[in-house]
């Protein structure tokens, strides 16, 4: 449990990024 807790903390940065990346893009895309 500890391990799964560990793991989704560090998946959930990189994830996160990536969608707010996609966001600005589709952003910048459509005005």
């Amino acid at each position: 449990m500890k391990c799964a807790g560990n793991s989704r903390p560090l998946i959930l940065p990189p994830f996160l990024l990536l969608l707010l990346s996609v966001s600005r893009r589709e952003e910048h895309h459509v005005p």
